[in-house]
């Protein structure tokens, strides 16, 4: 008919698949037609025509989720998906590939379905085991409440006496060099109030790594059980 179309394919999981005419881009009259218009649309009409009536409409692919993530249990290698009669399945093509003997036992026909089926019911049971969680963690929340702010208390006194230990460092050299003190004392109290300074900033290093690992117990307890607790829901 002399028009240019674009569009009239996509990219679904790695595979190109017809898209639907109403998605199509049309230009008319860029070139030459080969026929009239209208005598293009009548045989067009008629293919539809005929198509409804043996009922050979195409059902667009869906997108293979599982790819690179399935593989079979007798080579390791990936399953292949397929689709039959509008029904998608999995198969170990590795002795399509590699030779006849290169997987003796590997998965011949498996319906996505059941693979499905089968995943469903192992994210239920993690389900089951993490909303369980996230219920005992929120029934101790008050004890990890109290537990962070005894840590919160102990924090907050090693670094007051921390920066006492400072102060004290300090006018240790101001003591030395008036002459208050000598050098032997003055070389074993800096040891000393050093030594006390280091083991509680080490102190309050570990206080802090336990309370951020409480927080994200939490966190990552109840983000988990936010996003499975409807799967934990559908029935069987």
């Amino acid at each position: 008919m002399g028009d240019m179309v674009q569009g009239k394919s996509k990219t679904v999981g790695h595979k190109q698949v017809p898209t639907d005419r109403s998605e199509w881009i049309v230009v008319r009259g860029t070139h030459e037609p080969l026929i009239a218009r209208e005598l293009y649309e009548r045989v067009q009409a008629v293919r539809e025509h005929a198509a409804a009536k043996q009922g050979t409409e195409k059902i667009p692919y869906t997108e293979n989720i599982l790819r690179g993530r399935i593989f079979c249990g007798c080579c390791g290698k990936n399953l292949h998906r397929q689709r039959s009669r509008g029904i998608y399945s999995y198969r170990c093509i590795a002795n399509d590939r590699m030779g006849v003997q290169y997987c003796p036992g590997g998965v011949t026909h498996l319906p996505e379905k059941r693979l499905f089926d089968a995943l469903l019911a192992i994210i239920r049971k993690h389900a089951e085991v993490v909303v369980g969680t996230h219920a005992k963690l929120k029934h101790q929340d008050y004890k990890i409440t109290a537990k962070k702010a005894e840590m919160t208390a102990e924090i907050s006194k090693l670094q007051q006496e921390t920066e006492r230990n400072r102060v004290f460092l300090t006018s240790l050299y101001e003591n030395f060099v008036t002459g208050i003190l000598t050098g032997t004392e003055y070389h074993e109290m800096k040891a000393d109030y050093t030594q006390k300074i280091e083991t509680a900033v080490l102190r309050v290093q570990q206080l802090q790594s336990k309370q951020k690992a409480l927080e994200n117990q939490m966190e990552r307890y109840t983000d988990i059980a936010k996003r499975l607790a409807a799967v934990s829901e559908v029935p069987m």
